[in-house]
């Protein structure tokens, strides 16, 4: 993978074609959200993580 990589990089620096670029770098696709709703998932996520790591930490079994 790191050989494959710094392959990559070289060419890339070499051609520095943009149509290489956008056939190998993945797309990305941007969402917007509103920051209530940004902000209400982000404390849904918190609070299913502590209870993740509170049941992880109750010892064995």
């Amino acid at each position: 993978m790191g050989n494959d990589l710094k392959k990559l990089l070289e060419k890339l620096v070499e051609e520095g074609d943009s149509d290489f670029v956008n056939s190998v770098a993945p797309s990305t696709e941007v969402v917007e959200s509103n920051s209530e709703e940004a902000w209400n998932d982000f404390q849904d996520s918190q609070i299913a993580f502590e209870k993740a790591f509170k049941d992880s930490q109750k010892g064995p079994l």
